[in-house]
């Protein structure tokens, strides 16, 4: 009988505490931290047990609380709480906050129990009023959704859906010992992005490839050297020399057709739009080389050209393919904030050289570490300057399905832009001494 009053007290502590745990669980589910908003959306979340739930924006002072109405039904909490009556919403025009990062902060009866800091994005006012939008975006696993402007909401609805079955013809992917499984989910989820791209733009998809990963340089370097006979020293040496990162597509398995992209080094995971900048990049390299056989391909291996053409061709329209490809992902960096100021940079790069383009056709004129940078960056230009006005992008991917190795790229050239090489070079020629002005709107 002497214990039981201890343990009695014991199990009532118990119940006030799980009570009190109860009464405080919440979770504010909008705005998440770090999110950008724009337009009419929500404030909600869910709380187990509230008579009143208010909001203040931006530290404002209890007289401007926002109450939000709460006890909507949410079975999902049902585990939480004990019941259901738990949501609470608010609708509210993020606009009206204006451009920049705001703060949030949520209470529960008077106590404040979650603060969150948020970017709102405008159109330049609160309430856009007659405009019209549509279009379409392409989701990472290929499904593409139709979007169009929604007055009321301030805000894109989606009003139509094309659902894309799973690819089985996909490219083989190798990770090093180091690679983390959420490293090789982003190598995996980025390169599909690039490919369904490409296939969205041009209906071309290339899967007979494997792409090597590593974070590791010996790793990476048998790898290399095993699937493209290399001499080690000499790999290594062109790492070292390219800042101890390295990524390239190269004809693989000598007497055959195999096309391989290889990327080392932790420089192109600090972001994801660097990592999908080289992976469409590289995989560009893939659709260029894609009908053309590894004896074909060595007929480009000297100082000569590539195969497929002039140097500044190959690498510039790999550039312009991962310019385009970034931009339409919406992944950015280096300030850039859409494909105009992608493209601005570049070409203001291009300014600084005077080089002719001709130049540029071997792979000695392109690689020249003088001034290397501002010679990939003209010769981007001049790919942007012939797709915009020389058949699109499709002409260009008509030009790599045709091509074959030798002299014979200047007809392929000609017949897929609709204009000789020579003619081309000579407008690029008056287009560079004007300053490159219609790439930049100026």
């Amino acid at each position: 009988m002497r214990y039981r009053i201890p343990i009695l007290l014991s199990l009532c502590l118990l119940v006030f505490i799980g009570t009190l745990a109860t009464a405080h669980a919440m979770v504010l589910e909008n705005p998440q931290p770090g999110s950008t908003k724009s337009g009419i959306g929500l404030i909600s979340g869910w709380a187990c047990d509230a008579e009143e739930i208010t909001i203040s924006i931006d530290e404002a002072g209890p007289e401007t609380h926002l109450f939000v109405p709460y006890g909507s039904a949410r079975e999902d909490t049902r585990k939480d709480c004990g019941d259901i009556d738990n949501g609470f919403g608010l609708t509210y025009n993020y606009s009206e906050l204006g451009d920049g990062p705001h703060t949030l902060s949520l209470f529960i009866d008077g106590e404040r129990v979650s603060v969150v800091t948020f970017h709102v994005l405008t159109l330049g006012t609160n309430f856009l009023r007659n405009v019209e939008g549509t279009g379409t975006i392409m989701l990472s696993d290929g499904r593409r959704v139709t979007v169009t402007w929604e007055e009321s909401t301030q805000n894109f609805a989606i009003t139509d859906y094309h659902p894309s079955p799973p690819r089985a013809d996909v490219p083989r992917l190798v990770f090093g010992d180091q690679m983390s499984d959420a490293a090789r989910q982003r190598v995996r989820t980025l390169l599909s992005r690039a490919m369904y791209y490409m296939e969205e733009e041009t209906g071309v998809w290339v899967s007979e490839f494997t792409a090597y990963v590593f974070m590791d340089l010996e790793q990476f370097l048998d790898a290399f050297v095993r699937q493209t006979r290399a001499e080690r020293r000499t790999v290594r040496e062109w790492i070292r020399e390219r800042g101890d990162n390295l990524a390239t597509a190269e004809f693989t398995n000598r007497g055959g057709t195999g096309r391989d992209v290889f990327l080392y080094g932790d420089f192109w995971f600090a972001s994801d739009a660097r990592l999908l900048r080289v992976l469409a990049h590289e995989y560009f390299h893939i659709i260029q080389f894609a009908g053309l056989t590894a004896t074909e391909r060595a007929a480009g291996t000297g100082p000569e050209t590539y195969a497929t053409g002039p140097s500044w061709l190959a690498e510039g329209s790999a550039t312009y393919a991962e310019v385009f490809t970034t931009a339409w992902a919406g992944l950015f960096e280096y300030g850039e904030q859409d494909v105009a100021s992608m493209r601005a940079w570049r070409i203001a790069e291009a300014r600084t050289i005077t080089t002719p383009l001709p130049e540029l056709e071997t792979r000695e004129g392109l690689f020249n570490r003088n001034n290397e940078s501002a010679r990939w960056w003209l010769a981007f230009t001049a790919v942007d300057f012939l797709v915009e006005n020389f058949g699109g992008l499709q002409a260009l991917i008509t030009y790599y399905q045709e091509v074959t190795p030798g002299i014979h790229w200047k007809r392929t050239f000609r017949a897929a832009f609709g204009v000789s090489v020579e003619t081309f070079y000579a407008q690029f020629a008056d287009y560079q001494r004007s300053g490159f002005p219609l790439a930049t709107g100026e």
